[in-house]
């Protein structure tokens, strides 16, 4: 560029323009200026050769597929304008102030001339790029909504990956919106760690970019997520060495019942299923009452409905006719909070397949009812380290369900299920999963522990030999007790 000079008939080219015309620095070019000099034949076009002398490129279409830099007097001999100038370009410090600069240049002007800004040249460029922000706005929100979509996706296939576990938390006494918070809680942090990414990288890229930009400055807050079931720390061992004082004791009646209160009193309870047309009556109108403490075994072979009367007790399902009364409370009309909140309180719940939440070593297994109960969690994870110890369970409490044996799992289901001291505990074959020796050595350990709760249990079972350790045996045949 310094070779182009006033005189030197050297020019530069626009990189654009220069392919257009096949020109490389050193070629020589013509520029024709149509308004010639006049003859008698007419305008001539004033024509006049230069060397091009470098090629430079804006990085705008606009300008490099048309410009050319010369001296400004080189410029004035080929328009043959003398000394005038056709335009005046001024520089400013601050472009975006530019409109209230012109204020006062337009007013010494007025009609004599006419005042373009750098926005106003520059117009196509404006557009495109208004186009692009809106492309950009479209890109975007297609992006958030696939994000959102993902986001829900993986809701509803964690809420199905978990459909057990949370039947087995309803069955504790969780709420639907217990449950609901959640994922709703899930959600959101996954939804707030997307954000956060998306920020990160975002500024990355704009780094990356140099772009400068004005960012108001957030005060991020640091927030402690207090997981409900933590795993037990090295300072939760003196609890194997505790023992509360309900397992000291022997027979002494729950919460002060009252024992003229039947725990459960069943009243003409029926239940039936519809298949096709035809109707299968599986409860004809049973009744039963057990008192607190009293250990009573729900005799009768497969498919006799002893899990539909045990569900009926629960609390777990409709469609059941008569009077269910928990503690002396009518059930029958309960909406599913009131069904929930006795669950929660009163009873408890032993499965034929221990269906511990995988996720949660033995310990928190039994401290997540009592949380949902609303006991405090040291409080909690100390009965549950002495319920486990009594168990002999002691040196397994930070176990995962998966490194237990069947035995050892089928204990912590009957820890979990006295955890909360409920009133009532209900076992559907509580130990028709296991072997002979240890369904014995675990139904002993089983019916100690409820004795020394002084709660009352209803336990289905079709062995008769277990039954007999019973406080009463009760049979259900053909929809009816015997």
């Amino acid at each position: 560029l310094a070779s182009i000079t006033p005189g030197s008939e050297k020019v530069a080219l626009a990189a654009r323009l220069a392919e257009t015309l096949g020109a490389t620095v050193g070629s020589r070019i013509t520029v024709i200026n149509p308004a010639g000099r006049s003859t008698p034949f007419g305008t001539v076009p004033r024509e006049i050769s230069y060397e091009v002398a470098a090629i430079f490129e804006i990085g705008i279409y606009e300008f490099d597929k048309a410009y050319v830099v010369m001296p400004m007097e080189d410029a004035q001999t080929l328009m043959l304008m003398g000394d005038e100038v056709g335009m005046i370009e001024v520089k400013v410090v601050d472009p975006d102030a530019v409109s209230e600069i012109l204020l006062p240049i337009r007013k010494d002007i007025g009609p004599r001339g006419v005042l373009i800004d750098w926005k106003t040249m520059n117009a196509s460029l404006f557009d495109a790029l208004a186009v692009e922000r809106v492309a950009m706005f479209v890109v975007l929100s297609i992006i958030v909504l696939v994000a959102v979509f993902n986001i829900l996706s993986s809701l509803i296939m964690l809420v199905r990956a978990k459909t057990r576990d949370i039947a087995i938390l309803r069955t504790m006494g969780a709420s639907r919106k217990a449950m609901t918070r959640i994922f709703v809680v899930v959600g959101t942090v996954v939804g707030a760690l997307g954000i956060g990414a998306g920020v990160v990288l975002g500024f990355i890229f704009l780094t990356f970019l140099n772009c400068r930009a004005a960012w108001t400055r957030w005060k991020l807050s640091a927030y402690a997520f207090w997981h409900c079931c933590s795993a037990s720390s090295p300072h939760s061992t003196p609890h194997l060495r505790r023992r509360i004082p309900t397992l000291c004791r022997c027979c002494v009646m729950n919460r002060d019942q009252d024992m003229a209160t039947p725990v459960v009193e069943l009243r003409d309870l029926r239940r039936s299923f519809t298949q096709g047309d035809t109707t299968i009556e599986v409860l004809r109108g049973v009744d039963l009452v057990i008192r607190p403490g009293e250990l009573v075994a729900l005799l009768g072979p497969s498919g006799s409905g002893k899990s539909t009367m045990l569900q009926a007790v629960g609390l777990l399902e409709g469609g059941f006719q008569g009077s269910i009364k928990i503690d002396g409370e009518e059930t029958r009309d309960l909406p599913s909070d009131g069904r929930t909140r006795i669950r929660r309180e009163k009873l408890g719940f032993v499965y034929q397949f221990h269906h511990l939440l995988p996720d949660f070593d033995a310990q928190e297994n039994v401290v997540l009812p009592q949380l949902i109960h609303g006991t405090s969690r040291a409080d909690a994870e100390d009965r549950a380290a002495s319920i486990l110890t009594a168990l002999g369970l002691g040196s397994r409490l930070t176990h995962r369900p998966a490194k237990l044996s069947g035995g050892e799992q089928q204990r912590v289901a009957v820890a979990r299920a006295l955890a909360t001291s409920p009133h009532l505990v209900l076992a559907d074959e509580p130990t028709g999963n296991l072997d002979e020796a240890t369904a014995d050595k675990v139904l002993g350990e089983f019916l100690a522990l409820v004795r020394n709760e002084g709660s009352a249990a209803l336990v289905a079972t079709h062995n008769e030999r277990l039954a007999a350790r019973m406080d009463r045996v009760v049979r259900l045949r053909e929809g009816v007790l015997v």
